[in-house]
């Protein structure tokens, strides 16, 4: 089978691509972190009944109650990102991503760095991913901007991924700590 024809197949499968908890990861999970799972369920029946059963969709959007609500938490794991040109996210399932977005240059997946290791996947950087706990709202203005400016004030890049209800930031692992310190201090003064 060519990419082409991959690709084009890849239309009729995210209606049908199932998804579970990111596997051995108690902080990923708790946090509503879904990864491509063959075991897992499948996501047109059961997200809805099973991640937004009895929480508030309502994120919040006012900026200073945001920076003084964000309790950044810093996964154990490290991780990386990794691209597949001419594959789409059904072709990763095997992979457990965290992440992943469909670029016309290829697939992009970000994986726990063991994973990657073990499926010889290459990779240029190694990150630590920070979760704001904050549930903040998908069209909040200059959240993302704070953000990137407390870190690049330091000198640290950041890759911002918005999910539904939080935020998660993804720094080189040799700053993950001064990325927290960042992170702490963008509380409004009380």
């Amino acid at each position: 089978m060519t990419n082409e024809q991959t690709k084009a197949g890849c239309q009729d499968s995210p209606s049908t691509l199932s998804l579970g908890p990111v596997p051995n990861d108690p902080l990923l999970s708790s946090l509503g972190v879904f990864a491509a799972n063959t075991e897992g369920f499948n996501a047109s029946a059961t997200l809805n009944e099973t991640i937004l059963e009895g929480t508030s969709m309502t994120g919040i959007t006012d900026l200073p109650t945001l920076l003084g609500s964000l309790h950044p938490l810093m996964s154990e794991h490290e991780f990386v990102f990794v691209t597949q040109p001419g594959k789409c996210i059904a072709d990763a399932a095997d992979l457990h991503p965290i992440a992943a977005f469909e670029e016309q240059e290829g697939l992009t997946l970000v994986l726990r760095r063991e994973q990657a290791d073990v499926a010889g996947e290459q990779y240029q950087a190694v990150f630590r991913m920070i979760t704001l706990q904050v549930h903040s709202s998908l069209e909040a203005v200059g959240l993302t901007a704070a953000i990137a400016k407390a870190l690049s004030d330091r000198g640290i890049s950041a890759n911002v991924m918005a999910a539904f209800f939080h935020d998660h930031v993804f720094v080189p692992s040799d700053r993950a700590q001064d990325a927290m310190k960042a992170l702490a201090g963008l509380a409004p003064p009380r």
